[in-house]
C-alpha cells in the first residue's frame, strides 16, 4: 500500500538582499527548497509593526518549502537572527523599502505563530521594524538571482587557455574570446562527431551535451540547450549565461528570430571536454583515433601504436 504523500507547506520571508536570506534559510532542518523573487504588499499598512501611510511596493522575497508544518517557528526565528527587526528599509548595505523586513504569511496558523513568537521573544512591538504582511502574488526573480550565494569560488580550473580564462570567464566581464580562436569551434568538437560532455572548466559541472551541439557560424561553440536547464543561470535582461554552481561567466543565449531558434553561444575556454565512451565513436576511422587518443594518456596511446606494429610485422 502506498503511502501518502507529504504535503510541503510554503512560507515567504523578506529582509534584506534576498540572496543571503535565501542561503541562510535554506539552511534550517526541514527546509525543502528555496526561491527568490518579489511580493508586492503595502508595507506602510501591516497588521503588526509600525503604522505610516504609502503606497504598495515590491520586496525581494525569499519563498521557502518546508515540511512538517511544525519547522514554522524555527524557520521565523532563524529570519529573526539574520536580520535587524528593528531597522527601517535598511539592512546591512542595502536600503530601501525594497528591502523591508516582511513576514508574509500564508495561512492563519502562520499568522498565530507569528503572534505567538513575537510575546515568547518579549519583543517590544513599538520598536519593531519586522512587518507582518498576507501573503499575495509571489513573482519569481530572474534565473540569474536563484542560488546566487550560493556559487563557490574558482579552485580548480581545467581550461585550454589560462591567459584568456582569467581575464574573460573568472572576472566575469560579460566578454567574449576571439571568434574561431577557441579549440571547442573546431570542425570535429562543432559537429559533435567527438562524443562527450561539456564541463564547467571551473567547477565541473555537467553544462552541454555533443548531442546538442548546434552549426549558428557565431565563431564560438554552440547548443541548443544545456544537460538541465537548472545547471545554468541565465539573466533575461542582458541573456548572459552563468554556471549554477559556481557563477562562472559562460557566454549568451542568442536567439534568430527568421528562424524562431535559440541556442547558448559558449566561450571554449569555460568549457573542458570529457569523451563518453559509452556513448560511442562518430566519424570515420581517422575521426575515431582521434577521439579514442583522447580518453586516454599519449604515452599509453605510443604504446598501443607500437604493439600494433609489431603484430603487422609478425
Amino acid at each position: 500500500m502506498n503511502s501518502p504523500k507529504k504535503r510541503v507547506f510554503t512560507a515567504f520571508f523578506a529582509g534584506g538582499c534576498f540572496w543571503n536570506v535565501e542561503k541562510e534559510l535554506s539552511r534550517v532542518m526541514g527546509v525543502k527548497n528555496t526561491q527568490v523573487g518579489y511580493m508586492k504588499g503595502n508595507i506602510y499598512k501591516p497588521e503588526w509593526g509600525i503604522n505610516d501611510t504609502g503606497k504598495s511596493v515590491k520586496v525581494e522575497t525569499v519563498k521557502v518549502d518546508f515540511y512538517p508544518q511544525s519547522k514554522y517557528p524555527i524557520i521565523l526565528e532563524r529570519f529573526f537572527k539574520i536580520h535587524n527587526p528593528r531597522s527601517l528599509d535598511h539592512q546591512g548595505n542595502d536600503k530601501g523599502s525594497q528591502y523591508r523586513g516582511v513576514v508574509f504569511y500564508n495561512s492563519l496558523k502562520q499568522k498565530r505563530d507569528f503572534e505567538l513568537f513575537i510575546r515568547k521573544k518579549k519583543i517590544n512591538t513599538s520598536s519593531l521594524r519586522t512587518v507582518l504582511l498576507k501573503a499575495t502574488t509571489f513573482q519569481i526573480a530572474e534565473d540569474f538571482h536563484q542560488k546566487y550565494s550560493f556559487q563557490k569560488p574558482c579552485k580548480n580550473t581545467k581550461t585550454e587557455n589560462s591567459g584568456v580564462f582569467n581575464r574573460i570567464c573568472k572576472n566575469n566581464t560579460q566578454k567574449a574570446e576571439s571568434p574561431k580562436s577557441g579549440k571547442y569551434y573546431t570542425k570535429d568538437y562543432r559537429k559533435g562527431k567527438m562524443v562527450g560532455k561539456y564541463n564547467c572548466s571551473c567547477c565541473g559541472s555537467p553544462l552541454y551535451s555533443s548531442k546538442d551541439t548546434y552549426e549558428s557560424g557565431s565563431g564560438w561553440p554552440s547548443f541548443k540547450e544545456p544537460i538541465q536547464r537548472s545547471f545554468i543561470l541565465l539573466n533575461e535582461r542582458t541573456n548572459e549565461i552563468r554556471c549554477t554552481q559556481c557563477g562562472l561567466h559562460l557566454g549568451h543565449r542568442i536567439s534568430e528570430t527568421k528562424k524562431t531558434l535559440r541556442y547558448d553561444c559558449i566561450n571554449s575556454v569555460c568549457l573542458n571536454f570529457v569523451p563518453d565512451k559509452s556513448m560511442g565513436f562518430k566519424g570515420g576511422s581517422t575521426q575515431r583515433k582521434r577521439q579514442f587518443k583522447s580518453t586516454i594518456s599519449n604515452d599509453k596511446y605510443k604504446e598501443l601504436i607500437k604493439k600494433k606494429r609489431k603484430k603487422k610485422k609478425l
